[in-house]
Order: C-alpha cells, then sequence, then structure tokens
C-alpha cells in the first residue's frame, strides 16, 4: 500500500464519523421545530377543547379538532421533506407515527364530537315532539354502542401514540450521543 492510500484512508476514518455525526446534527436540527410544533399544537387542542366542553359546544370541538388536524398534516409533510442520515431511520420513522397517531385521533376526537351533536340534536327534536324523558334516555343509551367503540378506537390509537413516543425519546437521546 502506497504512503497516499494510507493517509488517504486513515483521513477518511477520521472525517467519515465527524461527517455522519454533521449529517445527524443538522438532522436534529431540522426535526426540533417539528417536535416543538408539535407539542405547541397538542396544547392548544387541549385548551381550545376544554374551554368548548364547559359550554358542552360539541360542533365547536368537532371544528377545533379539525383545524388541529389540518396543522398536525402540515407538520407531517414537513417531516416527511426531511431527509434523515442513515443512524436517524428509525428516529424519523417514531416520529411520524407520532405525528400520524395524533391526526388519527384528533380524527377520533372530530368524529366524538360530531356524533355528540347529531345525539343531541336528535334527543331534542324527540323533545320537540313529546316524547317522554324515559323515552328520550333509551334513545341516548342505544347510541352507547357508536360512543364505546370510538372510545375502544381511541385507546387503541393511545397505546400506539405513546410507543411510538417511547421510542422517539429513545432514539433521540441515542443520537444526541453520538
Amino acid at each position: 500500500m502506497s504512503r497516499f492510500t494510507c493517509v488517504l484512508t486513515l483521513v477518511l476514518l477520521f472525517v467519515c464519523p465527524v461527517l455522519g455525526q454533521d449529517q445527524v446534527k443538522v438532522y436534529l436540527e431540522e426535526t426540533g421545530p417539528i417536535i416543538s410544533r408539535l407539542k405547541q399544537s397538542l396544547a392548544g387542542l387541549v385548551d381550545d377543547v376544554e374551554s368548548l366542553r364547559e359550554d358542552r359546544d360539541f360542533a365547536g370541538m368537532r371544528d377545533v379538532a379539525l383545524e388541529h388536524k389540518a396543522d398536525l398534516s402540515r407538520l407531517l409533510q414537513e417531516l416527511e421533506a426531511i431527509k434523515p442520515p442513515p443512524e436517524g431511520g428509525k428516529h424519523h420513522e417514531a416520529l411520524g407515527a407520532l405525528i400520524e397517531g395524533q391526526i388519527e385521533r384528533t380524527e377520533i376526537l372530530a368524529t366524538q364530537m360530531n356524533t355528540r351533536q347529531e345525539i343531541l340534536t336528535e334527543a331534542k327534536q324527540l323533545k320537540a315532539e313529546g316524547k317522554s324523558n324515559e323515552e328520550i334516555r333509551e334513545f341516548i343509551k342505544s347510541q352507547r354502542d357508536v360512543t364505546s367503540e370510538l372510545k375502544e378506537k381511541t385507546a387503541s390509537v393511545t397505546a400506539e401514540i405513546q410507543k411510538a413516543d417511547d421510542t422517539l425519546r429513545v432514539e433521540r437521546k441515542r443520537l444526541r450521543e453520538l
């Protein structure tokens, strides 16, 4: 092996890991704002829904959920535009799964609020038609299967979100330590 080849090999051995670390650093800097905006969006959703929940404004909660879903979809598009370094593949997948899970959970929330609004409207209609309180309660009870299915779906999606969040935390820590 020539002296030039030895020197070049040694330089590459030391430079390539540094270049890889730079790619990871850039990737973490690119995904950091996405994670921050995800947190802000979720906190905003909670705040918006809580204020509307006090007024039992189901239509308003549905609309807020759909607005936040659109925000989350934009975040997912931004994430998809970022190419992770080879070391960041698992992190990237976990962040994508986390955002997708939040989109799905927000969509379920919108569906739940829409369903509650429909039940409330129908109950008011029954009352206007002169139905007894007992008949109205029976109608509401008959709708519990629909709301129970949505609650079960929410629980399942929440478990997936937690798994993605746990993976993201571990991977983000690992990438920072590289």
